[in-house]
């Protein structure tokens, strides 16, 4: 969670690319014992949306089209809260996929 944090920091610092190449190197692997009730496993796939909108400002299209299909893939059936998320990010993901390229 501190990789996902540091890379809150760079963005909120502008340092865009920085962040989104820290957020790259965040694997789920790194997690202590991933589960549905370990926070650092809803962090990480929030880190993906997070992914895909710093590669969508540094204009990686492929990029982030590949990471708003991660985070839609792990949360796209999330209700509740997450599901608002899920809204936004599908909105943003049919955006980018149909602007001219």
């Amino acid at each position: 969670m501190r990789s996902v944090a540091r890379a809150e920091v760079l963005t909120a610092v502008g340092e865009l690319l920085q962040a989104a190449e820290t957020l790259e190197a965040t694997e789920i692997d790194r997690l202590n014992s991933p589960g549905l009730v370990e926070p650092g496993l809803v962090v990480w796939v929030r880190s993906w949306l997070a992914r895909a909108r710093l590669w969508t400002q540094l204009g990686e299209t492929a990029r982030a089209i590949a990471s708003y299909e991660t985070f839609l893939r792990w949360w796209g059936e999330a209700d509740g809260i997450a599901a608002a998320e899920v809204r936004q990010a599908r909105l943003e993901l049919g955006r980018l996929r149909d602007a001219p390229r």
